[in-house]
């Protein structure tokens, strides 16, 4: 049987992650988990967790560990999504978070989707979402830096996971283009 992509996509916020999600979900037909998504939905529907999460996504702060793995967990174990692949964009941020991800599923391969901060602020605020204001930006920013760097540093020195460094600040194409191409021929090397 062939091996199923299971992409996490990391970036920080206005890096191009959703973009590149749907994309390669539609090209290899995968499932697309937008964490950002997932979370929004929750808080949309008003259920316990949606109200429990709705102030830290108002002020572009992680929600607490024992939330994301949960909401997570329960989308990627879906027979589906294990039949298909997918790729998840937004999680995990945190070491705490992606070691329990790893206790759960494994992905096949991480891209690293990188951007100057100054074109990340331009993308969030040209998308005019009601979480994107200044201050929420410069959070969101400084979290990356802080938190998931420090997470895709761990998974590169203590997982066998292949990781993809790549440009976000080139045109969609460009950046999907090789991804594609990336991803692909980790599968041939399998």
């Amino acid at each position: 049987m062939a091996t199923t992509h299971k992409i996490l996509l990391f970036g920080k916020a206005g890096s191009g992650k959703d973009t590149q999600a749907d994309l390669l979900a539609a090209r290899l037909g995968l499932v697309n988990l937008s964490m950002g998504g997932i979370l929004r939905a929750e808080v949309a529907g008003g259920s316990k967790t949606g109200k429990k999460i709705a102030h830290y996504l108002e002020r572009g702060e992680i929600i607490p560990h024992d939330i994301g793995p949960r909401l997570m967990r329960s989308h990627v174990l879906e027979e589906t999504t294990q039949r298909s692949g997918y790729v998840v964009s937004g999680f995990p941020r945190t070491l705490d978070s992606f070691q329990t991800y790893l206790a759960f599923d494994a992905p096949t391969a991480l891209v690293v989707l990188h951007v100057p901060d100054e074109v990340a602020r331009d993308r969030l605020i040209a998308r005019r979402r009601h979480d994107d204001y200044e201050e929420a930006i410069n959070k969101r920013l400084e979290l990356f830096r802080e938190v998931d760097e420090q997470t895709i540093a761990w998974a590169k020195t203590h997982t066998a996971i292949p990781v993809f460094e790549v440009n976000g600040a080139l045109s969609v194409k460009h950046v999907h283009k090789t991804i594609l191409e990336m991803v692909s021929e980790s599968f041939t090397k399998e």
